[in-house]
């Protein structure tokens, strides 16, 4: 007996229009659409304002303690020269402060400056330890600081502590 193998051959072929569509969909999906850019858009926009809003209060603190830690060092100033002179006169108000012959210094815009709770203020510093405690509270949006000269010691603090 003889056995006789047949083979069958199968062709497959590919449509001719197939081509074209399985090009238009790789064109397609190498670029984005409309809705990927604005969400993409929309999370880079939520995520600059959060960083602005950060920012914004991290200089109002930068800016309130510069301020405390000029005032803190204007005073010790006066206080040496009170001690020489006898006396110094302090004037304030919501605008600056001004150290008798030592210092005029004005305040940056959008701080708020309390001097023992008041915005004007005027007091002798005097060298020896009878004058009364000054206390200056520094406020900008958030951002508070305290500088206290105190009556007895004339010791001279910084209070960076939130409200």
């Amino acid at each position: 007996e003889s056995s006789h193998a047949t083979t069958t051959r199968i062709v497959l072929q590919k449509r001719p229009g197939r081509r074209a569509a399985d090009q238009n969909a790789s064109d397609r999906q190498s670029g984005f659409t409309l809705i990927e850019l604005l969400i993409t858009l929309t999370i880079m926009m939520s995520i600059t304002a959060l960083f602005s809003i950060s920012l914004g209060r991290r200089m109002a603190q930068l800016t309130v303690h510069r301020t405390a830690a000029v005032m803190a060092a204007d005073l010790s100033r006066a206080r040496t020269v009170a001690r020489a002179q006898d006396a110094v006169e302090l004037r304030g108000d919501d605008a600056g402060y001004s150290l008798e012959g030592l210092a005029i210094r004005k305040f940056e815009p959008g701080v708020v400056v309390r001097w023992n709770g008041k915005n004007n203020y005027q007091q002798t510093i005097v060298g020896d330890v009878r004058e009364r405690a000054v206390r200056v509270e520094i406020i900008k949006g958030d951002a508070r600081a305290s500088v206290v000269l105190e009556p007895l010691t004339g010791r001279i603090s910084i209070d960076r502590r939130p409200a």
